[in-house]
C-alpha cells in the first residue's frame, strides 16, 4: 500500500512538471507571436534563440526561423526551419518559409523543391503559387511560371506582384500584348507603382514601328515613373521624348 502511495505521488509530481512545461511553452508561443505581429524580429530572436537547442515546438522554431529570415540571417533561419520540419513534416508553412529562405540566398532549385512540397500539403495558398512562379521564371521556365501566376491570380486578383511577375514572363516569351495587360492591371491596383509605369513605357517603345519616333502614351508612363521617384526612367524619357 505504501509503495502504491509513493508511486502515485511520483506520478502526480511528474504530471505537475509536464503541465508546468506545457504552460511555459504556450506562454512562450503567445509572446513570440505577439512580437512577430509587431514586427519585433530582434526581440523574437532574443527571446527564443537561447532556448533553440531544447525547443521541441515546431511552430516556435518556425517563428524563430522567420525572425532570422527577416533580419537576413538566412543560415540560422534555414537551420530553424530544418528543425521544425524534423519535428513536424506535415505543415506547409515550414516548407514555404524554408523555400523563401533558399530563394533569398540564390538557391532556386532548393526553393522549388520546398514550394512543391508546400503545395502538396496545401494547394489553397496563393502566395505559394506566386513564389513558385517567380522561382520557375528565374530558372527560365516561363510557361510553367505563367501557369502558377495565373493560378495565384484566380485565388487573389488584388496582388500587384502576381501581375507584375507574370508580365515579366510574358516579356521573356515576347508576348508584349499580354505583358501590357498585366502591367496596366498593376497600375490599376497600385497607382503609385513606379516600376510598372517604367515597364509600360519600355514595352510601348518596343512595339513602335521602325519609322515611328515617339509615343505620347509611353512618354506619359515614363514621366509618371520619374515623378514617382524612379531615376532609371529619366534617361529613356530624355532619349525618346526629347525633353531635358
Amino acid at each position: 500500500m505504501k509503495t502504491n502511495v509513493i508511486q502515485c505521488s511520483q506520478l502526480l509530481s511528474w504530471l505537475l512538471v509536464l503541465i508546468s512545461c506545457q504552460k511555459a511553452d504556450e506562454q512562450l508561443t503567445v509572446k513570440a507571436r505577439e512580437m512577430l505581429k509587431r514586427q519585433e524580429y530582434s526581440n523574437v530572436i532574443a527571446l527564443l534563440a537561447p532556448r533553440r537547442k531544447s525547443l521541441q515546438n515546431a511552430e516556435v522554431l518556425n517563428m524563430l526561423g522567420y525572425a532570422y529570415m527577416e533580419t537576413h540571417q538566412i543560415d540560422s533561419a534555414i537551420a530553424c526551419f530544418n528543425q521544425a520540419i524534423k519535428i513536424d513534416n506535415q505543415n506547409y508553412k515550414y516548407f514555404y518559409n524554408r523555400g523563401n529562405a533558399f530563394w533569398q540566398i540564390g538557391m532556386p532549385e532548393e526553393a522549388l523543391k520546398d514550394f512543391n512540397r508546400a503545395l502538396e500539403l496545401n494547394a489553397n495558398v496563393y502566395q505559394i503559387y506566386l513564389n513558385r512562379g517567380a522561382t520557375l521564371a528565374a530558372l527560365g521556365r516561363h510557361q510553367e511560371a505563367i501557369a502558377d501566376f495565373s493560378r495565384a491570380a484566380e485565388m487573389n486578383n488584388n496582388d500587384r506582384n502576381i501581375f507584375y511577375n507574370r508580365a515579366q514572363s510574358y516579356i521573356a516569351l515576347k508576348d508584349l500584348d499580354k505583358a501590357l495587360t498585366d502591367l496596366q492591371k498593376c497600375i490599376t491596383l497600385s497607382p503609385d507603382y513606379a516600376r510598372a509605369y517604367y515597364m509600360l513605357g519600355l514595352i510601348l517603345y518596343a512595339k513602335l514601328p521602325p519609322q515611328s519616333k515617339n509615343n505620347p502614351q509611353a512618354c506619359e508612363y515614363l514621366q509618371k515613373a520619374i515623378d514617382l521617384g524612379m531615376p532609371e526612367a529619366r534617361d529613356l524619357f530624355y532619349e525618346k521624348c526629347g525633353q531635358y
